[in-house]
């Protein structure tokens, strides 16, 4: 059973959508009511969930819109509140339920369970999509100029199996051949480029039990061995009796608009850091994954010179024996190759990095495209990040290795008094010392080790290095608080507190002195059980703050649902103090909230004097960031306390 998902917040999506695949649903996303809409008129669907607050369209006129399509369409309203007024409106707007954020995702799924079991449909392999499959006609060579996919620019291809069996002439200007005939018996993977033949093998897989993969975004290899991405969907149809599939492409080259869609995510998750700059490199647009990557927000990094922001070497190659990037550009459109860059915090990271060249209609430069891919290994396609629901295997063997090996270490940056810059506390974040990389930041590793389940030894390193350093301190003199985050997986671990309880009497770590940081999406994947684990982790001594505060939805449901001690406003925030009044209205009620309900508020990223006497007058007195000092080793660090 096809569900759609609707919402404009990437992590909501990723929750809804695993929780709903782990009961066999098939899951489509959109991010507004337009592509919403654009599903609903491709695809018939069994269940929409849709956030009331979307960008552009609201929920309730995307509703009445997918109800005119598809008048049995069972819908589910998510809103961030909890008041009457919403839930009356969007049941009387045609609604069949509702839910508050935050909710429980194991309910929201047993609600979609019940959605199925009413309908009489089954798991989604042993249904058929309704509308297909659709019988396509062989054609005669004479016939193929005047058809209709011929007449269309779309270019198409039928496959059974993995042989292409027909194709149109856009297809084969795609692919670089002068006639389709060329197409005919190749094998689908002669087409595809390395990176993408786990996402067609998925594809393949999905049509092969009837089902309708969403659109993706792959890249593919012309005859002339240039590779091109394009975005692609999949509908299961009949050749002349036998199942096939028919695949429609879009050319994304020279596309700014689609291009800058896939860059932020609006089309298809993309895990790759993706930057789109104008003709002169200047910073246009970055996706969250490049956020995390390198340590900036997209707002930090606009406008700025992708050079300068994010510094970087060639690695495999000789600079003065290479052809110059522009050259390459010029002459090709596209360049690939391996960087190592510096991230915001001087760490490196090593990147398989992809550039394509944008072009106007008259064939002038607009701007470029930069994909970037963390590697860990220095040779080409090693240690690659999965961009599926999947982990990759070969980073996760690296990271379990790297953990028996100790190649894990702990920096420190201090949570300072605005007043005077003394310290008031420290946060303990995990760095690897690569053999062979060298210093590699979070984003390089922690996604894997979050999927894999690596984060649970990982995190219990952290903890057990952040609890000794804490006492390390306290016997120079030191009375200070130290902070770990907490992943959703480590949330997800019955056994934590044990773990808490036992790191803490190791170390005679007072109540108090720990405090655990949790961001407001971790905690949706099952919120009964971390409710549960962040309760017995305060009854023991540690406190409870919320990172990134104020980026995440129905934050103060949250303060109600959790002990919760204190917040931390989000970098985002304080980089827009002073140019952005609407910055500086989150922030100031943010201190307002805290003070009104007895909480601690701590401002994140503070690089500027400017910006800390700014957070002052508005009345925050703690602060960390690169003005007070970088995350370092703690050999490196010298508390500076009352």
């Amino acid at each position: 059973m096809q569900v759609l998902v609707v919402d404009d917040e990437q992590g909501i999506r990723d929750v809804v959508r695993r929780a709903l695949e782990r009961e066999a649903f098939e899951v489509l996303e959109a991010v507004d009511g337009q592509g919403a809409i654009a599903i609903a008129d491709r695809f018939e669907l069994a269940l929409v969930i849709l956030d009331l607050e979307l960008p552009e369209m609201s929920g309730l006129d995307l509703l009445v819109a997918l109800r005119a399509r598809q008048p049995d369409l069972h819908v589910i309203i998510l809103t961030g509140s909890g008041g009457e007024a919403d839930r009356v409106t969007g049941l009387l707007a045609g609604a069949d339920d509702y839910m508050v954020k935050p909710f429980s995702a194991r309910e929201l799924a047993a609600r979609a369970v019940a959605v199925r079991r009413r309908r009489g449909g089954v798991a989604g392999s042993e249904r058929r999509a309704l509308r297909g499959p659709v019988t396509v006609e062989r054609m005669a060579s004479s016939d193929r100029g005047t058809s209709a996919a011929e007449a269309s620019n779309e270019a198409t291809v039928v496959l059974v199996g993995n042989e292409v069996v027909h194709a149109n002439r856009p297809a084969a200007t795609l692919v670089g051949a002068e006639e389709p005939d060329e197409l005919i018996g190749r094998d689908l993977y002669d087409f595809v480029a390395p990176q993408s033949f786990r996402i067609a093998t998925s594809r393949q897989e999905s049509v092969k039990e009837g089902r309708w993969p969403r659109p993706d975004v792959m890249a593919i290899v012309r005859l002339d061995g240039e590779e091109v991405l394009i975005e692609v969907s999949s509908m299961p149809v009949t050749w002349e009796g036998q199942v096939a599939s028919q695949i429609t492409m879009w050319d994304l080259r020279g596309d700014t608009s689609k291009l800058r869609e896939v860059a932020t995510g609006i089309r298809t998750d993309v895990s790759d850091a993706v930057l789109v700059t104008d003709e002169n490199l200047l910073i246009q647009s970055v996706n969250p994954a490049a956020e995390q990557l390198y340590g900036w927000s997209e707002q930090e990094l606009i406008g700025r010179h992708g050079a300068e922001a994010l510094p970087a070497e060639l690695v495999g190659e000789v600079p003065n024996e290479a052809e110059p990037l522009d050259s390459v550009l010029s002459r090709r459109g596209r360049w690939h190759g391996e960087l190592r860059q510096t991230c915001r915090d001087g760490s490196q990271v090593h990147v398989q990095s992809s550039v394509t060249l944008l072009r106007d209609g008259k064939g002038d430069n607009v701007g470029m495209v930069i994909v970037n891919r963390p590697v860990v290994e220095g040779r080409s396609g090693a240690g690659r990040r999965a961009s599926d629901g999947s982990f990759d295997r070969t980073l996760d063997a690296e990271i379990r290795r790297g953990i028996e090996r100790r190649e894990f270490e702990v920096h420190y940056q201090p949570v300072v008094q605005l007043a005077d810059g003394t310290w008031q506390g420290t946060e303990a974040l995990v760095r690897w010392n690569h053999p062979e990389r060298g210093l590699l930041p979070p984003a390089a590793f922690i996604d894997t080790a979050e999927r894999s389940g690596a984060i649970i030894e990982l995190g219990r390193l952290v903890l057990e290095d952040a609890c000794r350093q804490w006492r390390s301190w306290y016997d120079a003199g030191a009375v200070l608080q130290i902070a770990v985050n907490l992943s959703g997986r480590q949330l997800a671990d019955a056994d934590l507190p044990v773990l808490l309880e036992r790191t803490m009497r190791a170390v005679g770590m007072p109540p108090g002195v720990l405090s655990l940081e949790v961001t407001e999406t971790s905690l949706v994947e099952d919120i009964d059980l971390a409710s549960e684990v962040l309760k017995r982790a305060a009854d023991i001594g540690a406190t409870i703050a919320i990172d990134d505060f104020g980026t995440g939805w129905a934050s103060l449901t949250y303060l109600r649902q959790f002990p919760v001690h204190a917040l931390k406003v989000d970098r985002s925030f304080v980089a827009g103090l002073g140019s952005e009044s609407a910055d500086e209205a989150i922030v100031a009620s943010i201190l307002s909230l805290g003070s009104e309900l007895g909480l601690t508020v701590v401002a994140e990223g503070i690089e500027t004097a400017d910006q800390a006497a700014h957070l002052q007058r508005l009345g925050c007195s703690l602060g960390q960031g690169f003005l007070f000092s970088r995350p370092l080793p703690a050999d490196q660090l010298t508390p500076s306390f009352s």
